[in-house]
């Protein structure tokens, strides 16, 4: 179980959103972004104080896209933090969940931060996220049993 204690209080949550045929969810972020604007991401960011990890990601989800997921459906793909490492040396940990999205795809709302959004086959996703935990995080995901287990109709 998750508590305040036992993860760290600086750390970024991002959701691989799929769906049943194994696509995956991209934000484009808008111009107005304060960081890296015009690139693609996992939904997700920076924690609030006291968040769990599953809450952040829940809450960025909701506030990028307007999916509202709970917390607990969220699934934790690695177990563990990645490690983000920025250019100045700070580190930052990123935890990854899974959602599926089950049935007809909603429309999604976007945020400010947000200027655009696709489903895209998971190998394509990969190549488009360029911030390398992400890109890391989505090569894990895509080369391991996670979309064949969570989503059958996908294959490699």
């Amino acid at each position: 179980m998750e508590t305040s204690e036992t993860i760290k209080s600086d750390y970024t949550a991002r959701a691989i959103c799929y769906e049943e045929l194994g696509r995956v969810l991209l934000t484009l972020r808008s111009e107005s972004s304060k960081f890296r604007s015009h690139c693609y991401d996992l939904p997700g960011g920076k924690s609030d104080t006291s968040e769990t990890p599953k809450i952040t990601a829940a809450r960025e989800l909701a506030e990028e896209t307007g999916l509202i997921v709970l917390a607990d459906s969220l699934i934790d793909i690695f177990g563990k933090p990645l490690v983000h490492k920025f250019d100045d040396g700070r580190t930052r940990d990123v935890h990854f969940f899974a959602i599926k999205i089950k049935g007809i795809l909603p429309k999604l709302s976007m945020s400010n931060e947000v200027s655009n959004y696709e489903w895209v086959h998971p190998q394509e996703a990969v190549y488009r996220l360029d911030q390398p935990v992400q890109y890391q995080a989505m090569k894990l995901a895509y080369n391991s049993n996670f979309f064949r287990r969570f989503a059958p109709r996908f294959s490699n």
